[in-house]
């Protein structure tokens, strides 16, 4: 799990520059936090994704807002896991 400083530090490290912002691409997303989470924050109506193109191909990413998303969706999916744990032990 990643907290905020995690999750901006590893954004810094993975970013990429489209256009005029950074962005990482949903494959390396999906990489690091998984499709579930990569899928949840690529939401281009809230600004969490967008895409760059260059004519024959558009390169897909997620801004730092989706970046963040999706490092919280991975999150709370662990959290789900440990607390399944917890209760299966407990029973």
């Amino acid at each position: 799990m990643l907290n905020s400083a995690q999750v901006r530090e590893l954004f810094e490290k993975e970013a990429i520059l489209f256009g005029d912002r950074d962005g990482v691409t949903i494959g390396r997303a999906m990489e690091l936090f998984g499709t579930n989470a990569t899928k949840f924050a690529n939401d281009h109506s809230r600004g969490w994704a967008n895409g760059f193109g260059i004519g024959d191909y558009t390169a897909h990413y997620l801004t730092f807002a989706g970046f963040q998303r999706a490092a919280s969706y991975a999150n709370v999916e662990e959290i789900k896991k440990e607390t399944k744990n917890m209760k299966e032990k407990m029973e």
